[in-house]
């Protein structure tokens, strides 16, 4: 695997370097500093040189460079938020609500180490175009959760993916998953596994939300709110990509 890690700024080293050396286990990794405020066009330059196969990208503050970077490439993206401030909660917002069909994977603020042992996991998943949906029994009657994973469905389906619904993860399987966290008892899972948060419009509507969600997703892998589209769509850039495919 050829993995490219760019961050925003030389004083985030001291988060890159340690994620770029967690990931040389796994393959080729160039390490950059690129701006996608200072420098668009040498990022875009960087990108379009191409070669990798996968990026990593770490961010603090406003932390746009992961989602730009995802503009650029149908490679799969991860970002990094760096905890500039407060308690990096403004950057994994920043960078996990990216909008449907332009997916970026997150981690929690500063737990980069989180990335090369999610991939280890992806890569040593079962190959092919398939799928665990996880939804919690719980949260199985909940109507907004049946409406987003109504739309899941029909997008595997005319992308040709199958989902396997579980209500829990799959026992010894180590199958690429989707995990439906609906509210705050759902779990949140590791390994191969994207957890997408599907909450009601009412909880939406409160900030504090937010500031639960946080806590959460200081662990495992994450796309946006009622977003497992982009969830797939992760998984199907990784698989195009011939990451552990």
């Amino acid at each position: 695997m050829r993995i490219g890690v760019v961050f925003g700024s030389a004083s985030d080293e001291g988060v890159q370097g340690p994620l770029a050396g967690s990931l040389a286990a796994l393959g080729d990794v160039e390490s950059v500093v690129l701006s996608a405020h200072r420098d668009p066009k040498r990022l875009a330059e960087w990108v379009a040189a191409g070669g990798r196969d996968l990026y990593v990208a770490g961010a603090g503050l406003a932390a746009h460079l992961p989602g730009v970077l995802a503009s650029l490439t149908p490679k799969p993206v991860v970002g990094v938020p760096v905890a500039a401030a407060l308690s990096g909660l403004d950057s994994l917002l920043s960078i996990v609500q990216m909008p449907f069909g332009v997916p970026v994977l997150s981690v929690g603020p500063g737990s980069g180490g989180a990335v090369a042992a999610f991939l280890k996991a992806a890569e040593a998943a079962p190959p092919g175009k398939a799928l665990d949906l996880v939804v919690g029994e719980a949260a199985r009657g909940l109507p907004h959760v049946a409406r987003e994973t109504g739309r899941l469905r029909r997008a595997a389906s005319g992308m040709g993916w199958e989902l396997r619904e579980r209500s829990a993860p799959g026992p010894g399987s180590g199958a690429r998953a989707i995990n439906v966290v609906a509210g705050e008892g759902g779990p949140v899972l590791e390994g191969p596994a994207i957890n997408v948060p599907v909450l009601p419009g009412d909880a939406l509507a409160r900030p504090g939300t937010a500031l639960g969600l946080l806590e959460r997703m200081r662990r495992g892998a994450w796309t946006g709110t009622n977003n497992t589209r982009n969830a797939l769509l992760w998984w199907a850039r990784l698989h195009d990509a011939g990451v552990g495919a």
